[in-house]
C-alpha cells in the first residue's frame, strides 16, 4: 500500500514536471535566441523571431519591446527623443525688460533679484537669466573695507613697516590679545525656539510661537588668546562700577599673575599683552602703573590707524612683584637697555648655527682652492711634506667632516620641527640650537677625526709629482671603519631624514591642495603624480639640491679610497669632486633661501660703511639706513 503510494506521487509529480517544461518552452527558446545569438546576426532576425513569437498562444508584446530597445542600446542605436511642435509662447526676456534690468544693475546700489523679480513682475529664474544670458554678467559680493581718509591711509603707510618689526620673528607667538565681551543668558538657559507636535494631543499656543526679548539677561567678561593657548574667563560682576583700578586689579594683575607664567614658563619678560584703546585701558592710572612696573607701551606712531590697540611688554626688572621671584634682576632702565625682544630680526637670526654652513663650506672651497695648489708647487722637503700632509689631509678632512655634521644637524633640526612640531618648537631657544650646532659640528668632528689622524698619521702620503695627499689603507678594518664613521655614515641617516620630511610636507601639501579645490573630483581618491611631483619639487627643491650635491661630491672620493689599484689621476679627480659642493653650497643659499641673501646684503653694506668711513672719516654712515620711496597716497573718493 505504501509503495503504491509512493509510484502515485512520483507519477504525478513527473506530469507536473513534463507539463511546466512545455508550457515555458516558448519563453525558454526566444530568451535563448535573443541572449545567445552572435553578434553577426542583424536586426531582421529578431523582428522575424519576434512574429514568429507573436504567433504563440501567450503574447507579452511589453517584454519584446523592452528586449529590442535593449538590444539596439547594446548597438549603438539611441532613440531619438520626441520632437514636439513649436508650442509659440511668448517670451518673458523681451528687448525693454534687459534694457530696465541693465540699467537698474549700473547703479552704485544696485535692487537684488527679488526686488527686481517683485518690480518687473517676473520670477527670479527669469532675471538670472537675463543677466547671465543677455547681459553676461555675474552676482557677486561686496568686500568688507574700511573707509579711510588720506590721512589716515597715509598714517597707515607710515606706521605699518614699525609695527610689522615689532612683531617680527617670532614675537607674534608672545602676544596675548585680550578683550571684552558679552555672555547672553539666553545662549544656555533661555527659551529654545522649537518645540514638539505629537499625534492625538493638541499643542497650547504659547509653545507654537517665539517671543523675542528685548533686553536679555547678560554678564560681562574678559578672556585672552596666545600661541600657546587661552588665558582664563575673568567675569566681571554686574554690580561693579568698571573703571581703570578694576579693570588693573581683577583682570590684568591675575592675568600676569596665573595665566603667563603658566603659558610661557622663564619666558614671561618675552610677553606682549595687547588690549584695545577703552577709556579704562588708557588712564593716566594705568599709564602711571605701566610706568612702576617699567612695562614698555607702544606710542601712538607705532600703531595702526583705525586699530586702536593698546601694547605692554612684560619686563625684567622688579618681576617679584608681579609674582615672577625666580627670574634674574635688571638693574639696567628699561628704555636704555633694549630687550632681547625687541632687537631686530636679524640679530636673533644671527645665533643659528645653520646660517654658518655655506659659510663654512665656503671657507673649505676657500682653502682647497688658494692654498694646495700652491703648497703641491713647494720644494720636496721634510718640512713642506708635513705642512702638505697637516693641510691638505687633516685639515680639510676635519672641515669636510665639520660640513657634512651640519649638514646632518640641519636636516634633524627640520626633521623634529615638523614631526614633533608643538613640543620641539616649544622647547628649542636660539642658545640650545647654538650649543647643539656647536657641539656637533665642530666637537664631534674634532673628537672623531683628531685621534684617528695621529693613530694612522703613517698612512698619509704626499706624492710631489702628482701632487696628490691621500690615507693609504693599511689592510685592517678599524682604518675603514674610521672613514666610515667621520661622514659616510651620516649620509642614510641624512636621507632617512629628508625623506621623513618629504612624507610629512607632502602629506600636508595634499591636504591644502585638496581644501583648495574640494570641488574638483580626483580619481580614486589621489591626486596625479605629476601635482605630487610639483607640490614635493617647489617645496624642497633647494634642499634636496644641498643633499644631492653633497652625495655626488663625496662618493667618487670614497670609493677612489676603497678601491686598490686605483690611478693617481682618479684619485685625484675623487679629491677634486669633493670641492663641488663647497663652491655650489653659497650659490643655492643666495638663490633659494631670502633670509640668507638677506644676511649677505647686510653684510655687504657694513662692509662698504666701514669702507667709506676709512675714505671719508669726516662723514657719518649708517649701515643699516636705507633710502625708502615715498609712499603713494591713495586717493579715496571723500
Amino acid at each position: 500500500m505504501g509503495r503504491g503510494c509512493t509510484s502515485r506521487k512520483y507519477i504525478v509529480f513527473t506530469v507536473l514536471t513534463l507539463s511546466v517544461i512545455v508550457c515555458s518552452a516558448p519563453d525558454l527558446i526566444f530568451y535563448l535566441l535573443v541572449g545567445f545569438v552572435p553578434k553577426f546576426w542583424n536586426q531582421k532576425f529578431y523582428k522575424a523571431a519576434g512574429l514568429m513569437y507573436s504567433c504563440e498562444t501567450v503574447v507579452d508584446p511589453v517584454m519584446l519591446v523592452l528586449v529590442l530597445e535593449f538590444e539596439r542600446e547594446k548597438r549603438g542605436i539611441l532613440k531619438l527623443a520626441k520632437k514636439l511642435c513649436p508650442q509659440c509662447l511668448p517670451s518673458k526676456r523681451t528687448e525693454d525688460l534687459i534694457k530696465k534690468v541693465d540699467a537698474a544693475t549700473d547703479v552704485d546700489n544696485p535692487p537684488t533679484l527679488d526686488q527686481m523679480a517683485e518690480r518687473y513682475d517676473v520670477s527670479e529664474m527669469t532675471i538670472r537669466r537675463i543677466l547671465s544670458k543677455n547681459l553676461k554678467s555675474d552676482l557677486l559680493k561686496k568686500t568688507k573695507t574700511h573707509a579711510l581718509s588720506n590721512k589716515q591711509a597715509q598714517q597707515r603707510l607710515d606706521r605699518g613697516p614699525l609695527f610689522l618689526k615689532l612683531l617680527g620673528g617670532d614675537r607674534w607667538k608672545n602676544v596675548v590679545p585680550f578683550d571684552e565681551f558679552w555672555l547672553s543668558m539666553n545662549d544656555c538657559g533661555g527659551i529654545r525656539d522649537c518645540y514638539y507636535r505629537k499625534k492625538g494631543k493638541p499643542v497650547p499656543e504659547s509653545r507654537t510661537k517665539n517671543l523675542k526679548q528685548t533686553f536679555p539677561k547678560k554678564v560681562m567678561c574678559a578672556a585672552g588668546v596666545s600661541y600657546s593657548g587661552a588665558t582664563g574667563i575673568y567675569f566681571v560682576p554686574p554690580t561693579n562700577k568698571i573703571n581703570s583700578a578694576f579693570f588693573l586689579n581683577n583682570i590684568v594683575k591675575p592675568m600676569v599673575e596665573k595665566d603667563v607664567p603658566r603659558f610661557f614658563p622663564g619666558e614671561e619678560h618675552k610677553v606682549i599683552l595687547h588690549f584695545d584703546s577703552a577709556s579704562s585701558h588708557t588712564t593716566p592710572a594705568r599709564g602711571q602703573w605701566y610706568n612702576v612696573e617699567h612695562h614698555r607701551r607702544i606710542l601712538v606712531t607705532e600703531r595702526h590707524i583705525h586699530k586702536p590697540d593698546w601694547i605692554i611688554s612684560l619686563p625684567v626688572r622688579d618681576s617679584t612683584r608681579l609674582g615672577f621671584p625666580h627670574i634674574r634682576h635688571s638693574h639696567h632702565h628699561h628704555t636704555a637697555v633694549q630687550p632681547h625682544h625687541l632687537r631686530p630680526v636679524a640679530q636673533q637670526r644671527a645665533l643659528c648655527p645653520a646660517a654658518y654652513m655655506p659659510n663654512r663650506s665656503l671657507l673649505h672651497g676657500r682653502v682647497t682652492i688658494v692654498l694646495i695648489g700652491p703648497l703641491g708647487h713647494l720644494p720636496y722637503t721634510p718640512v713642506n711634506t708635513f705642512i702638505n700632509i697637516f693641510i691638505g689631509i687633516s685639515v680639510l678632512t676635519w672641515i669636510n667632516s665639520a660640513v657634512i655634521f651640519a649638514n646632518f644637524a640641519i636636516s634633524v633640526d627640520r626633521w623634529l620641527s615638523v614631526e614633533f612640531v608643538v613640543k620641539y618648537r616649544a622647547s628649542i631657544t636660539h642658545r640650545k640650537a647654538l650649543v647643539a650646532g656647536i657641539l656637533t659640528t665642530f666637537g664631534a668632528t674634532l673628537i672623531l677625526n683628531v685621534p684617528g689622524s695621529i693613530v694612522f698619521r703613517n698612512n698619509q702620503h704626499f706624492e710631489p709629482c702628482a701632487g696628490l695627499r691621500t690615507n693609504a689603507l693599511p689592510g685592517d678594518v678599524v682604518f675603514l671603519i674610521w672613514l666610515t664613521v667621520k661622514g659616510p655614515v651620516l649620509f642614510p641617516l641624512l636621507f632617512l631624514s629628508q625623506l621623513r620630511i618629504m612624507i610629512v610636507a607632502v602629506r600636508l601639501k595634499l591636504q591644502a591642495y585638496r581644501r583648495r579645490h574640494r570641488l574638483e573630483v580626483l580619481p580614486a581618491g589621489q591626486a596625479p603624480p605629476c601635482e605630487i611631483l610639483v607640490i614635493y619639487w617647489g617645496s624642497f627643491m633647494c634642499s634636496m639640491t644641498i643633499v644631492f650635491s653633497t652625495l655626488i661630491s663625496n662618493i667618487p672620493n670614497y670609493i677612489m679610497i676603497i678601491v686598490k689599484g686605483a690611478p693617481p689621476s682618479a684619485r685625484l679627480a675623487g679629491v677634486y669632486m669633493t670641492l663641488v659642493q663647497h663652491c655650489i653650497s653659497p650659490v643655492i643659499y643666495l638663490l633659494f633661501w631670502p633670509l640668507y641673501r638677506q644676511a649677505v646684503i647686510r653684510l655687504f653694506r657694513r662692509v662698504r660703511a666701514v669702507v667709506r668711513a676709512v675714505i671719508k672719516p669726516n662723514t657719518r654712515v649708517d649701515p643699516h639706513s636705507r633710502k625708502r620711496r615715498q609712499p603713494q597716497i591713495p586717493q579715496i573718493p571723500g
